[in-house]
């Protein structure tokens, strides 16, 4: 049976205790140093982390606080992972989904397919001519304009019936190196089967207002992309330290630190990317009204700010959100 350890405490299992606190984020405490001595600033740390965690801080590291600390919780699995923006090899998916919209866009201009309208200010609309690519559908604007107002160009944004690589829906980003008349580029949301899915449309129109409203339009890619790696980084540490896998069918990906997971009631420019997509499927109102309250085509500076740095959340932790 492991021993309780408090100030004084000294061995293997102080060194153990010290690794599984560094391995926990967030704190406002610096690292421990892994030394095995059970002094003031460990001391500090268990208190930190038994606030953290609904626990007595008492200082004390006994059985529940180890438990917490080494365990998975009550913590339940997913559901469902709302995005495949996350996903390794959504870009190679991405560079192919652009090369193909391209492609069609060229023989249109040519005259080989004919485009059904043009849009007020100038930007091809396709219409049944292209099964795979077509603007959003009445229903898909509605589910678009009730959130987010007249922030999203709708005119730039397009819907196919293609996923990632994981068969999760995801959006990309084609710009117009070419001189192709795309404008400042376009957003395809790729929905799969979910088009008249209102959860998966509005998810994936976040992402087309991070392009929108980003220096970079591309930037929210590498932020997803960046913030599900780190997540995959801090959960296999975490097991290392523990010596064994979480029992949690979410892990690696997704347990315990999660790229989509959130704490409520930060600035938005204290989330990332899949943070705030996901906090806007969910309703959160804060988030929604500065979505919805930006004009269309000018840049954000809290999005730019979102998107410059990767971020996860801890699920384990009180009062967090992740499905």
């Amino acid at each position: 049976m492991a021993r309780t350890l408090s100030v004084g405490s000294s061995g293997p299992d102080v060194t153990t205790l010290q690794q599984l606190l560094n391995a926990r984020p967030p704190s406002s405490l610096p690292l421990l140093r892994a030394d095995g001595i059970f002094g003031s600033k460990t001391q500090a740390r268990v208190m930190e982390f038994q606030r953290n965690n609904g626990l007595k801080a008492d200082g004390i590291a006994g059985p529940l606080t180890m438990a917490k600390l080494t365990n998975a919780g009550p913590v339940k699995p997913r559901a469902k992972v709302p995005c495949g923006n996350t996903v390794e090899g959504v870009r190679g998916q991405g560079q192919m989904i652009a090369a193909q919209f391209i492609s069609e866009f060229r023989r249109g201009q040519s005259g080989n397919q004919q485009f059904a309208l043009t849009s007020s200010i100038g930007a091809p609309v396709f219409g049944n001519i292209l099964p795979t690519f077509k603007p959003p559908n009445a229903t898909q604007a509605k589910f678009i304009t009730d959130v987010f107002g007249t922030s999203i160009d709708l005119t730039r944004v397009f819907i196919s019936d293609k996923t990632g690589p994981t068969g999760r829906p995801f959006t990309a980003f084609i710009g117009d190196p070419s001189g192709l008349g795309l404008g400042p580029g376009i957003c395809v949301m790729n929905c799969g089967n979910e088009g008249g899915l209102e959860s998966t449309i509005v998810h994936e129109a976040t992402h087309v207002w991070q392009s929108q409203h980003a220096s970079n339009p591309a930037r929210y890619m590498e932020n997803c992309l960046g913030s599900q790696a780190l997540a995959v980084q801090l959960n296999l540490a975490e097991a290392a330290l523990r010596g064994s896998p979480f029992p949690n069918s979410d892990f690696p990906g997704f347990f315990p630190n999660d790229a989509y997971a959130f704490l409520p009631g930060k600035p938005f420019s204290q989330y990332a990317g899949e943070q705030i997509a996901f906090q806007v499927e969910k309703g959160v109102v804060a988030i929604r009204n500065h979505v919805k309250g930006v004009r269309a085509g000018v840049v954000d500076a809290d999005n730019n700010a979102s998107l410059s740095t990767k971020r996860v959340e801890d699920t384990r932790l009180p009062n967090v959100v992740h499905s």
